[in-house]
């Protein structure tokens, strides 16, 4: 497995997503021979070419996703949903780029979606950190913000992720319950806000198609 995966988290009830999401990376994808892609479901096997298959089993989201991390050997993971519908080609070289300073620095977790970190807290805003990718300065979060968790495209170091799940979580605790629990541990977290080095279009809301986005299904 390589060093950074793209682990994309589903449940079988979403299978009705999977041909679609997967249209979208057959058609962009170009990182094979340096992210390996893996796809994190229950029992159902999608049997996509090129992909990892990890399926643990009927468990919680929480637990599905600590068994699932368990059984890869890759160091950072960039954490998808099944929604997430790759719209470009990814920049390789970015991504490597920001894995080099997060190995050099010792950064457990990157945000990589955009300006907007996937939640700009006002009252708390952000910090210079010093460290550049190339022209662009890399932001350290105030340890009080909301949403030190999100996620929107970020990169993970493996393990620390793991830290930040507790079995029962769902999804959404995991962003609010786990953003507390990471406040009182007080680790620098870090965002890249220029533009991002995968970029993708949010599809499903509620196990619904969004409005507005109907076309990426047909």
């Amino acid at each position: 497995m390589t060093k950074t995966i793209l682990l994309v988290h589903t449940g079988d009830g979403s299978q009705w997503v999977w041909p679609h999401w997967y249209r979208y990376w057959r058609r962009n994808w170009t990182g094979a021979s340096l992210i390996d892609t893996v796809w994190l479901s229950e029992n159902a096997d999608p049997k996509f070419e090129g992909i990892f298959s990890i399926r643990p089993g009927g468990k919680t989201w929480g637990e599905q996703l600590i068994l699932g991390l368990q059984q890869i050997d890759a160091k950072y993971v960039i954490y998808w949903h099944e929604d997430y519908f790759l719209v470009e080609r990814p920049d390789l070289a970015k991504i490597t780029g920001l894995v080099n300073i997060m190995d050099r620095e010792k950064i457990v977790l990157l945000k990589a979606c955009g300006a907007w970190m996937g939640c700009v807290d006002p009252k708390n805003p952000p910090a210079p950190s010093g460290m550049f990718y190339q022209d662009e300065e890399l932001v350290v979060y105030n340890n009080k913000s909301d949403y030190l968790i999100s996620h929107q495209s970020s990169i993970w170091e493996k393990d620390f992720l793991s830290s930040t799940v507790r079995k029962n979580d769902s999804p959404w605790q995991h962003e609010t319950n786990g953003s507390n629990r990471l406040k009182e541990r007080n680790i620098p977290l870090y965002a890249y806000r220029g533009y991002p080095p995968l970029s993708y279009t949010e599809t499903v809301c509620g196990g619904k198609t969004r409005e507005g986005m109907e076309g990426y299904f047909k």
